[in-house]
């Protein structure tokens, strides 16, 4: 998704360092400015401008409605302004999902979908990036401005029916990375008996070969196209960090040697709704990680911490109607907002339907990502023999790409008593037992950014146990006025004082060098990287010792520590 008329003399380098092919009908010349705040954008159509204005916030550019409706193919959407809610159902749109069966199963099974409205400045908005193909408006981002090139009117439009490049007169390659996937859109110039002299939208010209397009018009050309993409590759370990986000996320976090790959929680089942996926997604977070190089994976879950939801889940599952529904759902959104892969959540489930009903659904949804090109991982409990009891590892490993065991749960609860929330015993042990099965590969280890606070009474019993962020632990210890003592034999530093209420506070520190720590057996075990839990939760120089272990060869025992 990411000129001058071609002639006898080609001027190659500019050609392709300007040339703006319709792959999905959207196009950022530039990518909207990271603003919080609702910023005024002018608004041009074929080039004239019109009334109605943009706006961006925090990279996204938001359309008025009435703009939408004016200049766009609405067939099919319902604008609900009593919910701030855009409707449509997926069997009735002309759509293109990667290839014809995984095209087939989500246009079949996903049914009723919505893309969020918002209120503001008086009047309703959506986001562009997420509509603009449905509407059959091209777009770009530049100059401050948002230019908008509407074909669902145009007699004549060309649609590439397999990879096609541009080329010359005599119908060679010309430039180089010139492909146009499946589904690229222009306008006819002129022809001669092999080849079309073709114009995007935005009046760039050059040569296409006839064979690879097709003739439509812009009533008849699909409302959305999402061609199949190569899987993300990662030059050296991943890290990744969950990102806890509801119906409002925040600014996307800007460029980080120590972050690779963000998964906000943006898809959770809709308790009772039979399947359906409630939708948080924001496209302009997208743009912005995608624009500082960072990649995202939508997390999914099951609303586990909804009452009703153990229930629900396996309800869902069970039902091959259901399951599919928010699967298909699943993978509609990932496409729609220009997500690189899907991570999946769903927690606090009752063991009956694990194994083979969640094994299930797994495997539907990595086919489909797979055809896709959507990175697929799993988030699980630790590979223990207890949960080895109920988990198929082997069966969901052979076929998604990463497997996350939240190896941060080893104390949690005053039930399973005080101690550190991951010591290296237990996610060394519990980590080569999931190497086992499905090899190294293919672990992104679960590492915490919070710990534990245990309170004690003067008898030593636990009264309490606090979850805190790295950020809140510091803070604590710091008002303490305590010095906390490393531990070799857990990795971390070790924190005890008395709080204000008289009780004695023990506190399993997450620091740099307790990191560092893990990352050691990361490197040792030959893991494909981490995944924290969860980013904000952090301080910033703990993403700096994975920059330094990952990306620059630091020894991770040498980073050193808060004290």
């Amino acid at each position: 998704m990411r000129g001058k008329e071609i002639t006898k003399v080609f001027s190659i380098a500019f050609l392709f360092a300007v040339l703006v092919i319709l792959a999905s009908a959207v196009c950022f010349a530039d990518t909207p400015p990271a603003y919080n705040d609702e910023v005024r954008i002018d608004v041009y159509v074929n080039g004239s401008k019109i009334s109605d204005a943009a706006y961006t916030i925090k990279g996204n550019i938001y359309l008025n409605l009435n703009t939408i409706r004016q200049y766009g193919d609405t067939t099919g959407i319902t604008f609900s302004t009593s919910d701030n809610k855009a409707y449509f159902n997926s069997s009735e749109m002309d759509m293109f999902f990667g290839d014809a069966e995984t095209t087939n199963f989500i246009k079949s099974n996903a049914g009723r979908v919505y893309l969020p409205i918002k209120y503001f400045k008086s009047a309703y908005h959506i986001s562009l990036g997420s509509i603009s193909q449905l509407c059959k408006i091209h777009y770009e981002y530049r100059d401050g401005a948002v230019y908008l090139y509407p074909y669902k009117d145009l007699a004549r439009i060309l649609v590439s029916t397999s990879d096609a490049a541009a080329v010359n007169m005599n119908g060679n390659i010309i430039g180089s990375n010139t492909s146009m996937p499946y589904g690229n859109k222009v306008t006819v110039i002129s022809e001669t008996t092999s080849l079309y002299k073709v114009k995007d939208l935005e009046g760039r010209e050059y040569y296409v070969s006839k064979a690879d397009f097709e003739q439509h018009s812009g009533a008849t050309v699909k409302r959305y196209i999402q061609n199949s993409r190569a899987k993300d590759t990662f030059q050296a370990k991943i890290n990744l960090a969950w990102l806890m986000a509801g119906a409002r996320t925040e600014l996307a976090p800007e460029a980080n040697e120590g972050l690779d790959v963000l998964s906000p929680v943006w898809m959770r089942l809709e308790l009772n709704g039979g399947g359906t996926v409630r939708n948080n997604c924001e496209y302009g977070f997208v743009e912005l990680c995608h624009s500082y190089g960072t990649k995202v994976w939508i997390c999914v879950n099951n609303n586990f911490d909804t009452s009703g939801s153990s229930a629900y889940t396996s309800t869902v599952l069970k039902s091959t109607a259901m399951r599919n529904k928010a699967v298909a759902q699943y993978l509609l959104y990932a496409c729609l907002y220009d997500a690189d892969g899907i991570n999946v959540d769903f927690e606090a489930m009752e063991k009956s339907v694990i194994k083979q009903y969640y094994t299930s659904f797994i495997q539907e949804l990595a086919k489909h990502c797979n055809k896709l090109g959507l990175t697929i991982s799993v988030a699980t409990p630790v590979a223990n023999s207890y949960w080895r009891n109920y988990y198929d590892f082997a069966a969901m490993g052979s076929v998604v790409d990463y497997i996350c065991p939240m190896a941060y749960e080893e104390h949690y609860s005053k039930a399973v008593g005080a101690g550190s929330t991951m010591s290296p015993p237990w996610y060394t042990s519990t980590t080569n037992d999931l190497i086992n099965i499905v090899g190294p590969g293919k672990v992104l280890l679960g590492v915490p950014f919070f710990t534990q606070e245990w309170m004690f009474d003067s008898a030593g019993n636990i009264t309490d146990v606090t979850a805190v962020t790295i950020k809140s632990s510091f803070a604590d210890i710091e008002a303490s006025g305590t010095v906390p003592v490393w531990s070799e034999e857990e990795g971390q530093y070790i924190a005890t004082f008395t709080n204000s209420n008289g009780r004695t506070v023990k506190i399993w520190v997450e620091d740099p060098r307790s990191m560092g720590f893990k990352l050691n057996y990361v490197n040792q075990s030959g893991i494909a990287g981490t995944a924290c839990w969860a980013y904000g939760q952090n301080t910033p120089e703990m993403l700096d010792v994975f920059a330094q272990v990952y990306k620059h060869g630091a020894d991770p025992l040498s980073i050193p520590g808060k004290w």
